[in-house]
């Protein structure tokens, strides 16, 4: 296998990534409103809530996990709706 720095086979992150810099497109992603509100992204948000919902579960804390599930609700309605309109597209 041959090296196509100086240094050894196993170097440090900051030596393999050293001078590429960060993708601008791709820090958009990580800003407020970076991401599209595609129906796999608000798949993905309903996830995370599933998981907290039943951690709160878990926990005992009910009152949490009342609001955690109201607010599941509205992005139930909005994954739904952007599937639908994505069909349609």
């Amino acid at each position: 296998m041959a090296k196509n720095y100086d240094g050894p086979l196993y170097a440090p992150w900051s030596a393999v990534v050293k001078g590429r810099g960060f993708d601008p497109i791709e820090r958009r992603k990580y800003e407020f409103g970076g991401l599209e509100r595609s129906s796999p992204n608000i798949a993905r948000l309903i996830s995370e809530l599933e998981g907290s919902y039943h951690l709160l579960k878990c926990l005992g804390f009910k009152e949490d996990m009342d609001l955690i599930q109201s607010i599941k609700g509205k992005y139930y309605k909005l994954y739904f709706g952007a599937v639908k309109s994505e069909k349609h597209d």
